[in-house]
């Protein structure tokens, strides 16, 4: 629920009764309801947090999904390892490789990378 204060500023409920009846906490302007329930504007239910606090809470709570799965950070992680070390000269040991009939999967098996990831590097490097 917003409340109209002037022409121009919507001001959300729960803070404006934090601005009235709760004391302010420095370098925390944010206002979390504690029991996770948006419309329940008691005062006991309302306090003051940072940002990463309130998301964080709405993580613990339910209220929020982490923005990526495990699978996903993984994946991520692969990428930036593989890009660490797929450079220069390595990469065109593993062209030689393929070359010689090695596909980019059986590459990949022994490498922290996927076929995708080995294809993309030669790509960015010209070797392909």
């Amino acid at each position: 629920m917003h409340v109209q204060c002037g022409q121009h500023k919507n001001i959300a409920i729960h803070r404006l009764l934090a601005k009235m009846f709760l004391q302010p906490v420095d370098g925390k302007n944010c206002v979390n309801h504690k029991n996770g329930v948006k419309t329940d504007n008691r005062i006991e239910n309302l306090e003051w947090c940072t940002h990463s606090e309130n998301n964080q809470h709405a993580q613990d709570t339910g209220l929020s999904k982490a923005r990526y799965s495990e699978r996903q950070k993984e994946a991520a992680r692969r990428t930036n390892r593989s890009r660490a070390f797929l450079t220069g000269s390595f990469l065109r040991l593993l062209a030689r490789f393929h070359d010689l009939g090695l596909s980019y999967a059986k590459l990949a098996k022994s490498l922290p990378c996927s076929a995708a990831g080995i294809h993309k590097a030669m790509q960015r490097e010209g070797l392909i």
